[in-house]
C-alpha cells in the first residue's frame, strides 16, 4: 500500500483489516476498490471442483507446491520429511514452479521412490488439489485455491507481505501456520504432520 497507484480498479484479493480498509478507502477515493478474497483471481476450473463436495476422513494424498521459484528450497525439506518410512502410508505429489531450480537434483533423489510424483510448469492445480487431503505451501494466491477447494493446508511464509493474511487466517483457523521459511525446523514440521 506504500507504492504509488494510478489505475481506475485497484483489486486486492487479501483479506483486508479494517485499518488498511480505511487508508485504501482514502488513498483510492476515485477508484473502484475490489478487496478480500472474493475477487482472487482463480483458474475457472476451481469453480467446477468448488461446487462438488469432497469430504475427506483420512490423510491419504498430499500435495506440496511453493510456487514459481521456491529460492529457499522448502520443497526438499519438506520431502526429506515425508520421505522417511514412517510417512509411506501417503502419496505426494510435488507441483514445481518453471523457475525452480533443483528440479533435477530432487528427481535424481526421489526417482526410486514410488509414493512421490512430480510435475513440472502445470498451467493449474484445481485437480490435484481436488483429489488431495493436505496442501502444504506458500501463503500466496494458492491460499485462495485451498480455502476455495476447503482443503486443509500447513502454510508456511515465504515473503513479508503474506504476514497480514496469514495472521488473519490463522485466527480464523482456517490454516495450519507452518512458520516462516527461513526459520524452517524439521522437528517442529514433522510434529505438525
Amino acid at each position: 500500500l506504500d507504492r504509488k497507484h494510478h489505475c481506475d480498479f485497484y483489486l486486492n484479493q487479501n483479506i483486508i483489516d479494517s485499518k488498511s480498509q480505511e487508508y485504501i478507502s482514502k488513498k483510492f477515493s476515485n477508484t473502484k476498490c475490489l478487496l478480500g478474497p472474493k475477487y482472487a483471481l482463480l483458474d475457472k476450473r476451481y469453480l467446477k471442483y468448488s461446487r462438488k463436495e469432497k469430504i475427506r476422513v483420512s490423510l491419504k494424498n498430499i500435495i506440496i507446491s511453493f510456487g514459481g521459484s521456491d529460492r529457499e528450497n522448502l520443497t526438499a525439506k519438506v520431502l526429506d520429511v515425508l520421505s522417511q518410512k514412517k510417512f509411506n502410508k501417503f502419496n505426494i505429489k510435488v507441483a514445481i514452479g518453471k523457475n525452480y531450480k533443483y528440479f533435477d537434483d530432487l528427481i535424481k533423489k526421489y526417482k526410486t521412490n514410488k509414493k512421490i510424483i512430480f510435475y513440472k510448469g502445470l498451467n493449474s492445480l484445481a485437480n490435484i488439489n481436488h483429489n488431495s487431503d493436505l496442501s502444504i505451501g506458500a501463503g500466496g494466491i494458492t491460499t485462495w485455491e485451498r480455502l476455495c477447494l476447503s482443503l486443509p493446508s500447513l502454510v508456511f511464509q515465504v515473503s513479508d507481505n503474506q504476514k497480514v493474511t496469514i495472521d488473519l487466517l490463522r485466527a480464523k483457523r482456517v490454516i495450519v501456520y507452518a512458520g516462516k521459511e527461513k526459520n524452517y525446523n524439521k522437528s517442529n514440521f514433522e510434529k505438525l504432520i
